[in-house]
């Protein structure tokens, strides 16, 4: 019978691997694919009639989130920052730019941040041709004294694109990073250069891993009162139990006699 007692902690050892499992399989990160960090100008602001146009160059064939960096003069004032991702449609020739399709849109609410900080848009992951020109779009509705301010580069140091401010190029670059989503088998495969043997093998990291789940599933097992002898719950019950003690003259129920007279 002792087999079976221990049955539930391989139970929850079991059930915290397959979620583990399921968890690694449909879970994803993002992975920086692109950056341009030099955000030491801070650029014009982005205000009601005005728009901030920034090409980029796709990484990777699907993005799924952008960094900017943002100034905001006055923190706590009511405002709305509109992100927009933009197909390209014509070639950047003259200082033109022929825009098609919204792929995405976030909208920033501008009082939630305080000053010049790092703001991430994030969006469903949309596919991307790699190598394609596409366009970050920022427009407003704000005043100017209290539009956001983004932060980059005057001077082109990104080679996949550059601002755009109401229709007119410029030879600035904003502050930028460009994301897409990856499973946990992509992130391996990205580590695997930089990892000794056997850790270089994504079999033997994923076999660690529901190793590690299930060694965790034992232990919450065993916090929630399974024991690890397989005797049952109750130390007080079942065999091994430790043998009760009874007083002198005391029934198996633990009753003692009724007392008699007392002696003068």
């Amino acid at each position: 019978m002792g087999k079976w007692r221990g049955l539930p902690s391989w139970s929850a050892m079991v059930l915290v691997a397959v979620v583990a499992m399921i968890w690694l399989a449909t879970t994803s990160f993002p992975i920086l694919d692109k950056s341009q960090i030099v955000s030491s100008a801070q650029l014009q602001p982005v205000s009601a009639g005005h728009e901030l146009i920034q090409t980029i160059r796709a990484p990777k064939d699907t993005i799924s989130r952008v960094d900017l960096i943002l100034g905001n003069p006055y923190p706590g004032a009511e405002g709305e920052l509109q992100f927009q991702l933009v197909e390209v449609i014509g070639p950047e020739t003259g200082g033109a730019l022929r825009l098609g399709e919204t792929l995405r849109e976030v909208n920033l609410d501008t009082s939630s941040f305080d000053y010049t900080t790092r703001q991430s848009f994030e969006f469903e992951s949309v596919n991307v041709i790699p190598g394609s020109t596409y366009a970050i779009r920022l427009t407003s509705n704000d005043s100017e004294d209290t539009a956001v301010r983004p932060r980059g580069w005057p001077v082109d140091n990104y080679n996949g694109g550059r601002v755009y401010i109401d229709g007119e190029a410029t030879t600035s670059d904003l502050y930028l990073g460009i994301f897409h989503n990856a499973g946990a088998g992509e992130i391996l495969e990205k580590m695997k250069p930089w990892r000794p043997f056997p850790l270089n093998r994504s079999f033997f990291i994923v076999v660690l891993f529901l190793t590690g789940a299930a060694t965790f599933g034992w232990v919450l097992w065993v916090v929630a009162g399974g024991q690890v002898d397989g005797k049952g719950e109750n130390p007080s019950e079942g065999e091994g139990a430790p043998p009760s003690t009874i007083l002198p003259g005391a029934s198996a129920a633990g009753k003692l006699p009724p007392a008699g007279p007392a002696r003068p």
